[in-house]
């Protein structure tokens, strides 16, 4: 069995107009909910093995959110890859992403953007997904990465987190 999660990068600050899109950071509610997330992954034993990020600064500062709250708990070994493709890509790029990286992962963790990760997620879990900043989904299969990949109807949605309101 593999579980692929995909999560939409954490809530980013609009207030400085110089920094370019891929630039903006995680405002004080993204910088909050990045770990929150990473509790509940740990508290649901989804800690991934192996983790695909976007290199855009939100993305990368979300990781490092949810790395925190792993921390002091973590016993296996997080390997992690920053592509620039993920950097708004679209469902089709993201699942060719995951074909060439997940080196038989057994939990694959997806940070991106939207609409891209709401629209794979949808597209996987044949039911309409809503992805708000932060939010988690976590997809199962019974099958290896390639046949999984290529048959869309292989995976089950198991979860659909949201970082609660404090």
């Amino acid at each position: 069995m593999i579980d692929l999660m995909l999560m939409r990068h954490a809530k980013s600050d609009w207030a400085d107009e110089s920094l370019s899109d891929f630039e903006r950071p995680l405002n004080a509610r993204g910088k909050k909910a990045a770990p929150l997330m990473g509790e509940w992954m740990r508290e649901h034993h989804l800690v991934p093995n192996r983790i695909l990020c976007s290199t855009a600064t939100r993305a990368k500062e979300t990781l490092f959110g949810l790395e925190r709250a792993w921390a002091t708990h973590q016993t296996e070994k997080v390997i992690v890859e920053f592509v620039d493709d993920l950097y708004l890509a679209s469902p089709t790029t993201i699942l060719e992403i995951i074909q060439h990286h997940h080196r038989e992962a057994q939990r694959l963790l997806v940070i991106g953007h939207n609409p891209g990760m709401e629209l794979l997620a949808t597209q996987l879990a044949r039911e309409q997904i809503e992805m708000t900043t932060a939010n988690v989904v976590v997809l199962k299969a019974n099958l290896g990465w390639d046949d999984a990949l290529r048959q869309m109807n292989a995976w089950k949605l198991t979860h659909h987190e949201k970082p609660k309101k404090e």
